[in-house]
């Protein structure tokens, strides 16, 4: 989703070197499948492993979400989580229905309506500050002074929740790799991941995923949506608590 070093590099599944600073595994969207998602999240830190498991339930299914469900992916997160001290239930993410059906419902709630869908995925619906154009440049300056930019082959805006929760995925992955790295500012990343946390998503989330209750029947997003209630939640006792 978001491309590093060139536009058609996308950082999606990376995983670490216990020696070395290098990360080991890049996949371009459209190669993105189950079996590479699963072995990456081996080894790696819970926050990464849910920040990307959320990244890639909101984005458009294809037949990926499906065979992450067939596989157990996001019960394996949700069991990764718990052995860390998180709380993410894993009901409602074991079954998909066909992945026709998983499509349809996500453009229905999400990407189709008059003006909007019934449950936009998109931070200017709820979080209008300044005026929408305003803030996709803000997203877009903050991803660039790190070196990225979202991806053409993904075709969504800077806003969208999929690219906003990759984004702190790799600010997560960019403070474990300093952990593993001389030179690399650890403390820095920490505080990128609070000031982008506090600045978009802890402040538009919360809409979204009420809507994605009020609105949404589809019990796999549901399920998504409170999963990403609670985490964010967590995430700003977590973040902001250290300010």
């Amino acid at each position: 989703m978001l491309a590093s070093g060139g536009a058609d590099q996308v950082i999606t599944c990376v995983e670490v070197k216990d020696k070395g600073c290098q990360p080991i595994t890049k996949i371009a969207s459209e190669e993105l499948d189950a079996a590479a998602l699963t072995t990456a999240m081996g080894g790696l830190p819970p926050r990464m492993v849910i920040y990307k498991a959320l990244a890639v339930g909101f984005s458009y299914p294809g037949d990926l979400i499906p065979e992450l469900v067939r596989q157990g992916y996001f019960v394996a997160v949700a069991q990764q989580a718990e052995a860390a001290g998180y709380r993410l239930a894993a009901a409602g993410l074991q079954d998909t229905g066909p992945a026709g059906e998983l499509q349809v419902a996500y453009s229905y709630y999400f990407d189709i309506g008059p003006k909007y869908p019934p449950c936009p995925p998109y931070a200017g619906i709820y979080q209008n500050r300044n005026g929408r154009p305003m803030l996709l440049w803000e997203l877009v300056q903050f991803y660039r002074h790190f070196g990225l930019a979202v991806s053409p082959a993904v075709k969504e805006l800077p806003d969208h929740v999929s690219v906003e929760l990759e984004f702190m995925y790799y600010l997560v992955f960019k403070e474990h790799q300093a952990a593993v790295c001389a030179g690399e500012d650890g403390p820095g990343y920490r505080r990128a991941q609070r000031d982008f946390l506090a600045r978009h998503l802890a402040r538009w989330v919360p809409g979204f995923t009420a809507r994605v209750a009020d609105k949404c029947s589809h019990p796999f997003y549901r399920a998504l949506a409170g999963w990403l209630q609670e985490w964010v939640a967590g995430e700003e006792k977590l973040l902001l608590g250290e300010a």
